[in-house]
């Protein structure tokens, strides 16, 4: 075997267990285990438990107790009291710590997907990680951020070679999300994007263009369908929709909720937010004559969430950091222009 190759295999390996330890060292703090809201979802977790149905009324609050309530993250609520059961504060301590590490995992095999300068893979990685470091707590929102970055990948295969199996291989990931945590909706919103770009690439081709996904939009369309259906597997049914209809009108948590403020851009996270979000929208203007649709429509979106509350300045990092290659190194390859140039 090559001396050198085995050493840069070393090397990758090294950086590899880094990177994928860097959330663990950026979240190894008392906060980690000290977030208020894990009290309520473990005493609605014991709820759920003790009774073995969700809870359809408030009893946690007294503002609202007695009121009618969409537990949203019933199922999150449940696996956090399993674990406090069997393990007590370690318990959520390592399951907090197995998402940070499988955020990091998946989120470096997308980028490393679309970067083939590893070194750079890693440095965008870390960038994206330090950003999202804020959010590092026992909440929903970790499965929300893993299961975006999963639904973006198997989004960007279906886009890339029109197979059906990363359509269907979604259903099951929505049916869960939909259980977990109210963010599922920006699972929808991202699928809603690429209909929409299959939308303009079909009406691009009836024009002599050549569409720059082989995601049709008969499929797209179907697809969208069968997630959103797939969302109404929960306890609730369509009602879980009511509370983002409720959370939309809200506005006194915009002033008083800590992860509901906007960023003040005095930390390492923030600057890396900062700083991935100008790259990306620094690429995308280099690349103004060549743009990825599903690009263009995205960013705005990522680039108001992430400013707006602290809470989502995770989709602004993980979109910018896909973004900032994907734009540079991934064009479809044109399958289509010789049908349509002969009708």
């Amino acid at each position: 075997m090559n001396p050198d190759l085995s050493q840069s295999r070393f090397r990758r390996s090294i950086l590899l267990v880094l990177l994928y330890a860097a959330p663990l060292l950026m979240g190894a703090q008392p906060s980690l285990i000290q977030d208020g809201d894990i009290w309520w979802h473990l005493r609605a977790g014991e709820s759920i438990l003790h009774n073995h149905s969700v809870p359809r009324v408030d009893f946690l609050s007294s503002y609202t107790m007695g009121k009618p309530w969409v537990d949203y993250s019933w199922l999150f609520d449940a696996g956090s009291a399993l674990l406090y059961r069997a393990w007590g504060l370690r318990g959520i301590f390592g399951a907090t710590v197995v998402l940070m590490t499988a955020i990091a995992i998946v989120l470096q095999l997308l980028i490393s997907r679309y970067e083939r300068n590893f070194g750079r893979s890693v440095l965008i990685t870390l960038l994206a990680l330090a950003a999202i470091s804020p959010l590092y707590t026992p909440r929903p929102w970790l499965i929300t951020i893993l299961f975006f970055i999963i639904e973006m990948d198997f989004l960007l295969r279906a886009r890339e070679t029109g197979k059906w199996i990363w359509i269907v291989s979604l259903i099951p990931l929505f049916v869960l999300w939909a259980n977990v945590h109210i963010q599922f909706v920006y699972g929808l919103f991202l699928a809603g994007l690429f209909v929409l770009e299959s939308f303009f690439a079909w009406v691009s081709e009836s024009r002599g263009i050549a569409p720059q996904t082989r995601l049709s939009l008969g499929m797209a369309v179907t697809a969208l369908g069968c997630w959103a259906t797939a969302t109404l597997a929960n306890p609730y049914g369509a009602k879980v929709y009511s509370v983002v209809l409720e959370y939309a009108n809200q506005k006194a948590p915009l002033r008083y909720i800590e992860e509901m403020q906007p960023p003040r851009f005095r930390t390492i996270a923030e600057y890396s937010m900062v700083l991935l979000a100008f790259s990306a929208v620094f690429v995308l203007g280099k690349q103004r004559k060549s743009l990825v649709t599903v690009i263009v429509l995205l960013m705005p979106v990522a680039i108001w969430l992430g400013f707006r509350t602290i809470r989502d300045i995770w989709f602004l990092a993980i979109t910018s950091a896909w973004r900032w290659r994907y734009t540079r190194l991934v064009r479809v390859p044109d399958t289509r222009r010789s049908s349509v140039t002969a009708r």
